[in-house]
């Protein structure tokens, strides 16, 4: 599929459109919406009205795939950037960031071990340097932060900027669409885990002795379909920092593969890990 790169930002608008992801329009050369919202601060419509009045600025509350409509709105402000309302039916997206030394390149790299990207549908380098990875949208994500991983998440309630809008910083550029997207999403859950692992209540704390090294592997071994990858990785990085070596990484793939997860996922994920350790 042809990136919307050499497109003008009306037609841009529409071609999202036709690919049934609702489009609003953002003020030139900015990220924020283009309308201001139509109702006085600190009435209760402000609060509530998401686009029932029929007026423009309500934000990503106004977006559409109806071409008449983006028409009228790029007709009047042909400089107008382009959002997309995230979620089902846009799409959901991770966002890493790396301005101001944000470690997002370095949390990619890390999800690039893993299987968690297996979906992505569409790829877009951002105006700061960053970039966009883009899944089939879901209804049941709304938005999240991973700040000291910079990673953001944007689902349900969210929108982000898409090529080839322009801002003060930079332009946004597509890099990469599926032709044929499988329509596999992301969990972002699995993502947050995998940086921010939940503690197991079912493993103590007692050094680096084989008694714990041995609770890891059980507790891997009895991971649910959508922790597995996360959980292998955190108890990996855990046993790695209590003097564990290659028998007992080895013992925590099998315990993954018992529990479900594929050899090669398994072992690239131990991986991933290695090199968190080597990287810390």
């Amino acid at each position: 599929m042809t990136p919307p790169n050499g497109l003008s930002l009306l037609d841009a608008a529409l071609w999202y459109a036709r690919r049934g992801w609702p489009v609003f329009p953002l003020a030139p050369r900015s990220k924020q919406p283009l309308y201001a919202n139509p109702h006085p601060a600190g009435t209760p419509e402000r609060a509530s009205c998401r686009g029932e009045c029929g007026r423009d600025g309500h934000g990503l509350h106004d977006a559409t795939t109806d071409p008449g409509k983006i028409r009228a709105w790029w007709s009047r402000t042909r400089a107008a950037n382009v959002g997309v309302a995230t979620g089902q039916p846009g799409p959901d997206v991770l966002d890493v960031d790396v301005k101001h030394g944000a470690p997002g390149a370095g949390s990619l790299q890390v999800l690039r071990g893993t299987s968690l990207l297996a979906g992505v549908i569409g790829h877009t380098r951002t105006a700061s340097g960053g970039e966009h990875l883009l899944f089939a949208g879901s209804r049941d994500q709304g938005n999240g932060r991973l700040p000291r991983h910079g990673l953001d998440f944007r689902g349900v309630g969210g929108y982000i900027v898409v090529p080839p809008s322009v801002t003060s910083v930079g332009e946004y550029t597509a890099l990469w669409w599926s032709s044929a997207p499988d329509g596999r999403g992301v969990c972002w859950r699995a993502i947050h885990d995998l940086f921010v692992p939940p503690r197991p209540t079912s493993v103590r704390r007692v050094g680096g002795s084989p008694r714990a090294l041995a609770a890891l592997a059980d507790w891997v071994s009895a991971l649910p379909e959508g922790n597995r990858n996360s959980g292998l990785h955190w108890a990996a990085c855990r046993a790695l920092e209590s003097g564990g070596g290659d028998a007992e990484l080895a013992d925590l793939e099998v315990a993954a593969v018992t529990a479900g997860l594929g050899r090669r996922e398994a072992q690239q994920t131990i991986a991933s890990a290695r090199r968190a350790k080597l990287a810390a």
